[in-house]
């Protein structure tokens, strides 16, 4: 991540704090350079044992009680599936690629897709008075292929053994 972004997202977590009414404390802002670091989805686990390693001591507690506050400043956002909550950082929400997340329910892996016809879809349906806003994800529940696989030979070695 350039140094920009960098600056702009500490900006702009600042600026909701402020609009809070919550204090700037150092370990908060350990915690957005320490998730700024990571690269791609991670867990609030993975954030911890990350900024454990770090140079501030910062507890449990901390990391569980900011992490609500970088999803407010639209600093990170969130996925979840049956076995996991995911976090990642959103670099440049403005030019932000509309997402297809497929989700496996029986392994719980994520395979993500870009989806540019998904913006011209949200943008011709009607919201009232909802406006959608730069971020298009949508997440799609179902069984990967490789977990299909696995069920299907599973049956078939079932079916053998049977007669």
């Amino acid at each position: 991540m350039d140094e920009k972004t960098r600056t702009n997202l500490r900006r702009q977590f600042a600026t909701h704090l402020e609009r809070c009414g919550k204090r700037h404390t150092p370990e908060r802002f350990f915690i957005l350079d320490t998730a700024l670091e990571i690269r791609g989805r991670f867990t609030a686990d993975d954030l911890l044992r990350r900024a454990a390693d770090g140079t501030m001591q910062v507890s449990r507690a901390t990391v569980f009680n900011t992490l609500p506050l970088l999803l407010d400043s639209g600093v990170l956002r969130r996925s979840s599936n049956h076995r996991k909550v995911d976090y990642e950082v959103v670099s440049t929400p403005a030019k932000a690629e509309p997402r297809q997340n497929l989700v496996c329910t029986i392994c719980g892996s994520i395979h993500r897709r870009k989806a540019s016809s998904l913006r011209d879809w949200v943008s011709s349906q009607s919201y009232g008075d909802f406006a959608p806003g730069e971020s298009i994800e949508i997440f799609v529940y179902g069984e990967c292929g490789r977990c299909r696989r696995t069920r299907r030979r599973l049956s078939q070695e079932k079916n053998r053994k049977i007669t």
